[in-house]
């Protein structure tokens, strides 16, 4: 067997038993919606709570509307700057209690992680959309999408990312995981910090919630949403897969190098 073949075989021989316990511990659950009915619509009715038309209980803001082309929803409302005397408006889906209807999603711990990653565009002349985390403290995390980028927030603050164009579809992640949370683009980490509150996560919201001056206008279009209880930390990008790949490589080679170098010796 070649040297680094034989490193690489008894790194992760080592190493995939250690990990073998944390791994056997999660049972991560992913729901996914695709965008190809209303969040209130088919299977996906029981999984979400809807502000917005077909809420069962007729529980949503006038003169907003939502629908689908069969693969991206798009989700419009207005707002005080639309024209004058317009109101404030609200219309989002994910997951909360108090509204009527009791979604199938429950979120995991804080011990054992949620993910939420979203493909998602502004239509031209749209900002002020939101994809926001509560416990209840208040927020846990939150992204919230303008005409020229996002902002992400942690417990140190808000951070602006500028993104050249926000009407091209992109891909944002949230992971929230023992008190941190991690942000992603496209998936690439952006930061991981200690989130807003670290309590039991009871409420998603994608779309305009708040109805207030902070409130979205125009439309969001959303390719997907997908989230994962049980999804214990943060995964590695593949690029940093490779490079503690490389690393174990490196490592079992060395001791590959430094147990022939003994046997030598000892023959001596």
């Amino acid at each position: 067997m070649a040297p680094l073949r034989l490193a690489l075989t008894i790194s992760l021989s080592v190493l995939l038993p250690a990990l073998a316990p944390s791994l056997r511990a999660q049972t991560p659950t992913t729901y996914f919606y695709g965008g190809d009915l209303m969040p209130s619509a088919g299977a996906y009715a029981p999984w979400f709570t809807t502000i917005g038309p077909g809420h069962p209980t007729g529980g949503y803001f006038g003169g907003t509307t939502w629908s689908s082309d069969g693969d991206v929803l798009t989700m419009t409302t207005q707002h005080p700057n639309d024209f004058i005397g317009a109101t404030s408006q609200g219309i989002w889906f994910g997951v909360g209690y108090g509204y009527g209807d009791d979604p199938g999603l429950n979120f995991a711990t804080a011990a054992l992680g949620n993910n939420v990653s979203t493909r998602l565009a502004l239509a031209p002349a749209s900002s002020q959309w939101s994809l926001y985390w509560f416990d209840a403290n208040g927020y846990e995390a939150a992204l919230y999408f303008e005409s020229g980028g996002f902002s992400y927030y942690t417990a140190a603050g808000t951070t602006f990312v500028p993104v050249a164009d926000m009407t091209a579809f992109h891909t944002f992640g949230t992971h929230l995981y023992e008190g941190n949370v991690s942000y992603f683009l496209d998936g690439t980490p952006l930061a991981s910090a200690s989130a807003i509150a670290t309590g039991f996560p009871n409420f998603l919201l994608l779309g305009d919630g708040s109805a207030t001056d902070v409130s979205g206008f125009g439309s969001l279009r959303v390719d997907s949403l997908s989230i994962t209880v049980n999804a214990g930390a943060p995964v590695p990008e593949p690029a940093d897969v490779a490079v503690w790949l490389a690393g174990a490589a490196l490592a079992g080679a060395a001791l590959w190098r430094r147990r022939g170098g003994m046997a030598a010796r000892a023959d001596e």
